[in-house]
């Protein structure tokens, strides 16, 4: 199938339909580059479905490639399948985001060393009090070397704004075990307000967002290690979010490997009670 094709809202209603043709096409495209990385040229990209007999001519193919890669460099991290609706794009653009290299190797090797310190004496578990995780271990943490929170209180003003109001004193630490995976599931009103913040460490992760009300929309975000997602409002409220046990992303086999996140939550607004 085609990859991702995300559409800017600024498109034509005539791209849409050279887009909607070219999604029913029987297309292979293989991504030469990283999927971590920012940026994909038209070049890594070979498309292997022009060989058929069809009515496509040379400038819709060009079209649909300059479409592709350029959808592609804007969102390289989100995957939406050619099922997603301009709604679904617009309401989790708005409010996911991913940034790349938030920490620096040092300071994950700083963050790491101090939440083993918390976990060292806790067993990976399978039995999650709400059936939401399998192989874990978690634990809340109220106080970080000089290091550790220099790079937190980044988080902090990065999601929640400088005077960071409202932010849960304690930081939430889970650690998922190579074969552990996370559920579908919202988090709970009653213990987080409108955003949560997550530092992805040691391994990187697919993340599948999928809307409650409409199951067959769903979105695929890579998480790479050391990076940063933010979710808030519509994407934290309207869709259950899960880690893939088995992932993959734009066609690639993601590798696992133990994942820490180190997560910051506001506190529960009036909406939420």
């Amino acid at each position: 199938m085609v990859q991702s094709v995300i559409i800017r809202p600024v498109f034509s209603s005539a791209i849409f339909k050279h887009v909607s043709f070219f999604t029913k096409l029987c297309c292979n495209h293989h991504l030469s580059s990283d999927v971590s990385k920012r940026s994909h040229s038209t070049c890594n990209l070979t498309h292997k479905c022009y060989n058929y007999k069809t009515n496509v001519t040379r400038s819709d193919v060009r079209l649909h490639r300059r479409l592709l890669c350029q959808t592609i460099d804007s969102h390289p991290n989100f995957y939406f399948p050619p099922t997603a609706t301009r709604q679904t794009r617009e309401e989790i653009l708005a409010n996911f985001s991913v940034d790349l290299d938030f920490v620096t190797p040092e300071e994950e090797n700083e963050l790491l060393k101090e939440t083993d310190r918390h976990l060292q004496r806790l067993r990976y578990q399978f039995d999650h009090w709400d059936d939401a995780i399998e192989g874990y271990r978690e634990t809340e943490v109220s106080r970080w070397s000089r290091g550790s929170s220099a790079a937190l209180e980044r988080l902090r003003a990065r999601a929640f704004g400088r005077e960071a109001r409202g932010v849960l004193v304690h930081t939430h630490v889970l650690d998922l075990a190579p074969q552990g995976y996370i559920k579908p599931h919202v988090d709970s009103v009653r213990f987080c307000g409108s955003t949560i913040a997550g530092l992805s460490l040691h391994s990187d992760a697919v993340m599948r967002l999928t809307k409650q009300e409409l199951p067959h929309q769903t979105v695929d975000v890579f998480l790479p290690a050391r990076s940063l997602y933010i979710m808030k409002d519509a994407a934290r409220y309207l869709y259950a979010h899960e880690v893939l046990k088995e992932a993959t992303f734009r066609g690639r086999v993601v590798e696992k490997r133990r994942r820490v996140s180190v997560i910051s939550r506001n506190t529960p607004g009036p909406k939420d009670a």
